[in-house]
């Protein structure tokens, strides 16, 4: 039997779900420091990475997961442009203000109108629109995978869009925002007979294929 420093049979489960909450409480900690100064600058954001691949054994815990995917993503060129750091400065408010808390489709589902059942994802020869910010990366960075899938994307809906996909970053006020008009305008299209699909961003996790 294993023992702790004071003789005491090791709990593995009770020690990991310690390490764990205070892994989560020293993220959330990084992160508020990051937002207070306003500034999101380079030396932060690599430190903020240093710390993930640290703690990378809890990476399947927010907000862990979703920062170290994302700032892991954006350091891949070893540099930051301002849409990068636009779009993490977005993640990283939204992970400390607890009116937005984290990103989940059930938190959101009932202020978007979103196609219910949600399709399937099909990208060859499909056109795609983009509105508001994603967990998954800069909105570039998301229109290149569709490309990169044999899909189209387009800056502007019209009748003949196939998707509008929506990243949730503060899409909770959808109808305040400035996005918010081009899912109004997907909405009067499909109230008008165009067959476009309005899907939120973590269908792009979902069940997708190519053809």
């Amino acid at each position: 039997m294993e023992l702790d420093d004071n003789g005491q049979p090791v709990n593995r489960a009770l020690n990991r779900s310690r390490r764990l909450t205070r892994t989560i409480d020293e993220a959330m900690g990084f992160v508020r420091g990051i937002v207070a100064d306003g500034e999101d600058n380079d030396e932060e954001i690599v430190g903020l990475a240093k710390w993930l691949l640290e703690n990378r054994k809890f990476a399947d815990a927010w907000p862990v997961n979703v920062l170290l995917d994302r700032v892991s993503r954006t350091l891949q060129d070893r540099r930051i442009d301002e849409d990068e750091r636009s779009d993490l400065s977005a993640l990283f408010r939204s992970i400390v203000d607890p009116a937005t808390g984290p990103p989940t489709l059930g938190r959101y589902s009932v202020a978007m109108p979103v196609s219910d059942p949600l399709p399937e994802i099909v990208f060859l020869g499909r056109k795609f629109v983009f509105t508001g910010r994603f967990v998954w990366g800069p909105r570039r960075q998301c229109e290149h995978e569709v490309c990169q899938r044999g899909g189209a994307c387009r800056p502007s809906l019209g009748r003949d869009t196939d998707f509008l996909v929506i990243g949730v970053l503060g899409s909770e006020d959808w109808v305040h925002s400035s996005f918010g008009r081009k899912i109004e305008k997907a909405v009067e299209l499909v109230n008008s007979g165009a067959p476009i699909k309005i899907v939120p961003q973590e269908r792009e996790r979902g069940r997708t294929r190519a053809t």
